[in-house]
């Protein structure tokens, strides 16, 4: 049985030390862009999560805010529903003494 890997043979080290050379500056050509897309990557994903992070802060000082809003006007319901009861139960009183 006979194998080919359709490569031409090569009769000389010279050559193949020539090919290995060219693959490593390739190799480096390669790990270079590599580390330039990895580090601009990098970059934009480091600017993304400054800008998520200071509109997480403004969205939890406006949260804040709302709650405080919030619990004013609970106070002012309970307030006003206790105006509300006074003045029914006066007004009931008022009636049946008619």
């Amino acid at each position: 049985m006979c194998f080919s890997t359709g490569a031409a043979g090569h009769e000389d080290g010279d050559d193949w030390t020539d090919q290995r050379g060219g693959g490593r500056s390739t190799t480096g050509l390669v790990l270079r862009d590599l580390e330039s897309w990895f580090q601009t990557t990098t970059e934009t994903l480091n600017k993304e999560v400054a800008s998520s992070t200071e509109v997480l802060q403004t969205s939890k000082s406006e949260i804040s805010e709302i709650r405080r809003t919030l619990q004013g006007l609970e106070i002012e319901l309970q307030s006003q529903l206790s105006m509300y009861l006074t003045f029914t139960w006066t007004l009931t009183l008022s009636l049946k003494l008619l």
